[in-house]
């Protein structure tokens, strides 16, 4: 049986997996989510149908019941030329269709989405957006009482995510760090996260409704309000919080809401523009009302905390007042990161024999520079005794798979797929240096990020090879605790693998001084300590 596989949950390991269990496939092709995005679709659907009928179209995702655009997506499969698709999820669940099947059931369910969607779930959200807006001008402003305070920690993804990445390690190290400092908090999320003890910190749980899952935007809208109605009579029924502290997201204004509706401060977490995100990375409808509730948290909250000045300007630029934003860059475990961490064991297993290892840890998306690591692992002479380790997993993941693959460099990488936060200090301490090749923003914008790989890798005290860009080379000083390197350049990226392969000493000595700078200013203890202090208006991290 031939199939085209398409992997939305970014997991490309699983994906396989998923398909082995389903049937004997005699051909594979990976099809890369990325190709997809944007104006795309049509390039692809062009090349599939040149080569001919296939048996399968199949789609993973993380949860078939909260996956948007599955109905559209099944049209696509079957105008490629595919005789049934077929679309599972990480839980087992699954549904096949044909066209009669899309034709009775998925196109008249897109029909009835689509008028109900854009006749009342958008309108909805710009009347709630307007009222809110109306309410929070007329708010008075306030900060937590001092001492030990009552956090009520708001997460809305509309669909479901990894347990594992940046934002994962950010949201367990900032909740950890506010206990340790003497604070109670509790969470509405959509779904528990696993990197968090919610013994300690319980949760209530509103979960991704399936309704209008058939058009993206309607159903992130449609789930953002939901949200934010159930956590304001979750919140009601509870002792009202001293503060409300929201992680941003897309069409999310549930920190505004409840910050109106109980009367309290609300602390804004705002790790980018998510208009941009839309605009450059990850296209989504309904950009002006993006806009109107992005603009509206920024305005309404009483703290906004951001990881760069890059973003401080951009939040001033949205029309925040400057003295209600501090800058905060990310940070590490420092217990949890450090050196010694049973990565003896996972390179004797993963490694056998002499040579060094570099290791690359993240999201293989658009900035994190995967596209130049893969160029560069291809160009590393083969006299020089270093192996890759690439952990982690994302649209660029096939891709990459298959530029090293075709640079015959595959004997030398190992991609360890997804792993749990918990283990990844291990796949760090397994390493001699660690990379960190990020690229500049494809719209030539200023960097605006603070990526908490590079603090988790300063706190293993390992020799770092980074990109020269935004907070990254303000963190590290070129040749005292990493390697600066040009942006995007696969060139620069070879030297400084040579460079680092080459002298045991300057790894060590890099490694100590990396480590280091992250115990004196980057703990997530020292993070927490800047978000929650609302005497502070510096712009300053340190």
């Amino acid at each position: 049986m031939n199939v085209v596989l398409l992997d939305l949950a970014g997991d490309a390991g699983r994906a396989r997996d998923w398909m082995d269990s389903w049937a004997p496939v005699a051909n594979i092709e990976l099809l890369d989510k990325a190709e997809l995005k944007g104006g795309g679709k049509r390039a692809v659907l062009s090349r599939l149908r040149a080569r001919g009928r296939a048996d399968r179209f199949a789609i993973f995702c993380h949860r078939l019941d909260v996956q948007p655009s599955l109905a559209p997506m099944m049209f696509f499969g079957l105008l490629a030329g595919a005789r049934r698709v077929r679309v599972g999820d990480a839980e087992g669940e699954s549904v096949e269709r044909g066209w009669i099947g899309v034709a009775l059931v998925e196109l008249p369910r897109l029909a009835a989405e689509l008028a109900i969607g854009y006749g009342v779930v958008i309108p909805l959200a710009w009347l709630v957006t307007w009222w809110l807006g109306f309410r929070s001008t007329r708010r008075i402003r306030r900060a937590p009482p001092a001492g030990p305070l009552d956090i009520l920690f708001l997460r809305a993804t509309q669909a479901a995510t990894s347990a594992v990445g940046g934002s994962t390690s950010h949201v367990a190290g900032t909740v950890s760090s506010f206990a340790e400092l003497g604070h109670s908090v509790r969470f509405i999320a959509n779904d528990r996260l696993l990197a968090v003890d919610h013994e300690r910190m319980p949760v209530d749980v509103v979960p991704p409704d399936s309704g209008f899952r058939t058009v993206r935007a309607v159903f992130e809208v449609w789930n953002s309000l939901r949200f934010a109605w159930c956590a304001r009579a979750i919140a009601r029924t509870r002792p009202a919080p001293d503060l409300l502290y929201q992680r941003y997201s897309r069409f999310n204004a549930a920190g505004v809401w409840l910050a109106l509706s109980l009367d309290r401060p609300l602390c804004l977490e705002f790790n980018g523009s998510e208009v941009w995100v839309a605009r450059n990375w990850d296209p989504v409808g309904q950009r002006r009302l993006l806009a109107a509730i992005e603009r509206l948290n920024l305005l309404a909250a009483d703290r906004i905390v951001v990881v760069s000045d890059v973003l401080a300007d951009a939040c001033i630029r949205a029309g925040a007042d400057p003295g209600r934003i501090v800058v905060n860059p990310n940070g590490a475990d420092t217990e949890r990161f450090r050196p010694g961490t049973g990565g003896g064991a996972i390179r004797s297993r993963l490694f056998p024999g002499d040579g060094l290892v570099a290791g690359f840890v993240g999201t293989f998306g658009p900035w994190h520079g995967v596209d130049v690591l893969a160029d560069a692992i291809v160009r590393l002479p083969r006299e020089v005794p270093v192996r890759f380790l690439l952990v982690g997993d994302g649209d660029r993941r096939t891709a990459v798979e298959r530029r090293i693959a075709d640079g015959g460099a595959s004997d030398r990488v190992v991609f360890a797929g997804r792993i749990a936060h918990d283990e990844v200090p291990g796949y760090l301490d397994s390493c001699d240096i660690l990379l960190s090749p990020h690229v500049p923003m494809p719209d030539g914008s200023a960097f605006f990020g603070s990526p908490t790989k590079l603090f988790e890798y300063m706190a293993m005290g390992k020799a770092i090879a980074a990109s020269r860009l935004g907070q990254i080379a303000d963190v590290l000083e070129d040749g005292i605790s990493g390697v600066l390197l040009e942006p995007g350049s696969v060139d620069a990226l070879v030297e400084a693998i040579e460079r680092l392969a080459g002298d045991s000493k300057l790894r060590a000595r890099l490694g100590l001084a990396a480590r280091a700078r992250v115990l004196e200013s980057y703990t997530w203890l020292a993070s927490a300590r800047r978000a929650l202090d609302f005497s502070e208006r510096s712009r300053s991290g340190e």
